[in-house]
């Protein structure tokens, strides 16, 4: 989510800078450009999220696929002719561990680019992430309704 918020930042970043305004957008992407728009970041903070994110990039990189490779694995387990219990709980166990071990990395990008804003920045990302919390509330609710109540 940290890689779409900063690619939005760099958009919006790119357009207040020429003048143009970012397309008016409904729903989500709406919330999330205005709220961009509010960040105003500097060069210098694009910068250096840059050499935060291209810090962390090939670690991310390399967990991503090594957890995909062993989502795979379970995949073939699980429809193979025979299940072995055993196995399946190994691998969901592995998978479970490098996902930790992701999720940790993708916390310390979040902090070292949260370092980088000023604190006005950080409460408007505070409110982006409360909306996008929302959002995927709403989503959350729509898809119960529809799954479990018709």
């Amino acid at each position: 989510m940290l890689a779409i918020i900063l690619t939005f930042v760099g958009l919006v970043t790119a357009a207040s800078a020429q003048s143009i305004k970012p397309p008016v957008w409904k729903g989500l992407p709406g919330i999330v450009i205005s709220k961009l728009v509010e960040l105003g970041v500097t060069s210098e903070q694009k910068l250096q999220v840059k050499d935060v994110l291209q810090t962390y990039y090939p670690i991310l990189k390399v967990q991503r696929e090594a957890i995909e490779a062993e989502k795979d694995v379970l995949k073939e387990m699980l429809t193979a002719e025979f299940v072995d219990e055993y196995a399946v709980r190994s691998q969901a166990h592995a998978i479970a561990d490098l996902t930790v071990d992701h999720a940790l990395v993708r916390a310390e990008v979040r902090k070292n680019v949260l370092a980088i804003a000023t604190p006005d920045q950080q409460e408007i990302l505070g409110e982006l992430k409360q909306d996008l919390m929302a959002f995927r509330d709403q989503i959350r609710k729509r898809f119960d309704t529809w799954l479990y109540e018709r």
